[in-house]
């Protein structure tokens, strides 16, 4: 994630440290996305989730997370339930399903 959600279209993951982490991270979680940045990210993990085995749903969960967090409830609720079929008790995938089926939206949707 923290590849597709780099300033520059290349940062790589092996050159990350604590202070590049933070930075990446310390924009304020009211923000509102950076949407062109979270659709790469967002396709980024799309692909993943296609090479994955039939009970990983890492990338899937994150990809619903992600879409969520764009403001696109049905495309997180979609990969989210895939998530769930391929390991119905991983946590993202149970926290994000909750909040889909509490119609949370992210803090930068009014």
């Amino acid at each position: 994630i923290l590849y597709g959600q780099s300033a520059d279209d290349v940062m790589p993951l092996d050159g990350l440290d604590d202070e590049s982490v933070r930075a990446l991270t310390a924009a304020p979680h009211s923000a509102t996305p950076d949407i062109p940045r979270a659709e790469r990210t967002l396709a980024m993990l799309d692909r993943c989730a296609a090479l994955a085995l039939d009970d990983e749903c890492d990338a899937l969960a994150t990809a619903a997370f992600v879409a969520w967090w764009m403001g696109r409830s049905s495309w997180a609720a979609e990969r989210n339930e895939l998530a769930l079929a391929a390991e119905p008790e991983y946590a993202l995938a149970g926290l994000l399903a909750q909040i889909l089926d509490h119609s949370i939206m992210p803090p930068w949707v009014d």
